[in-house]
């Protein structure tokens, strides 16, 4: 884990009761760059439905945590 290179967010969906998965592709990509860290990683993504209606991703991020947005649970989500 760590480096420079880019750092994706996958979304996957069930709907027969978490036995059958589909992928539904890229849900947020962290460009790592951006982040002027040393060791760039993204994880633990936790996605709400805000009040205003956007879904609001929330993820530990290099150096910190990182917010984005999207207007469907599936993204894409951009900060």
């Amino acid at each position: 884990m760590g480096g420079q290179r880019n750092r994706v967010i996958n979304v996957y969906s069930s709907e027969d009761g978490l036995y059958n998965w589909r992928f539904r592709g890229a849900a947020f990509t962290f460009w790592c760059r951006q982040a002027y860290a040393k060791n760039c990683y993204c994880d633990r993504p936790k996605v709400v439905h805000s009040p205003s209606g956007e879904f609001v991703m929330w993820l530990k991020a290099t150096p910190w945590v990182a917010v984005a947005t999207s207007r469907t649970p599936v993204g894409p989500f951009r900060f």
